[in-house]
């Protein structure tokens, strides 16, 4: 079988297994918040373009016939061991397509060890599989299906919350 064949193969066994557990942006917000103690982020102006041109990359194919409404937010919050910051999150979403457009970790200075990137790899793939999927994601296969098995594979141990 060609590595085309065995990944549809491997995307048609996730898409029997998965069951829907979506959760809102407005959800994810407040878990980011409770969780993590996230805070607000106001981004450069460089950097909000880039995520303006990303979501109408990815949402908008004929961009130029329709006005697009976005609403951009970011949080920040720190990865801590103890009294010592490790590292910064920063997360991008946006509400009006339900996305996360970026979810970066910054290293803080001197702390590159491996066991940090345990750390980093357990907070990403909760906030990724956080927000879960809708029934049309999973029969649709949809970005934001692909990102969710996608951290499935990479991060894998994927609990009964994910798995039908």
């Amino acid at each position: 079988m060609d590595m085309a064949a065995s990944h549809q193969q491997w995307l048609a066994e996730m898409t029997s297994q998965l069951k829907p557990n979506y959760k809102t942006i407005e959800q994810l917000e407040t878990y980011l918040v409770k969780a993590y103690g996230a805070t607000p982020l106001e981004l450069a102006k460089e950097r909000l373009h880039f995520v303006e041109q990303e979501i109408v990359l990815r949402h908008y194919t004929e961009a130029s016939k329709q006005k697009i409404s976005m609403d951009i937010a970011a949080y920040t919050f720190p990865l801590t061991e103890g009294e010592v910051t490790l590292g910064t999150f920063t997360l991008v979403l946006e509400r009006v397509t339900e996305e996360i457009y970026h979810l970066d970790f910054a290293t803080a200075k001197g702390q590159g060890q491996p066991p940090i990137q345990t750390k980093v790899n357990a907070v990403m793939k909760d906030i990724l599989l956080y927000q879960g999927l809708t029934q049309a994601d999973i029969d649709k296969r949809t970005h934001r299906f692909l990102r969710y098995v996608s951290t499935l594979c990479y991060y894998g141990n994927p609990s009964s919350d994910h798995i039908a």
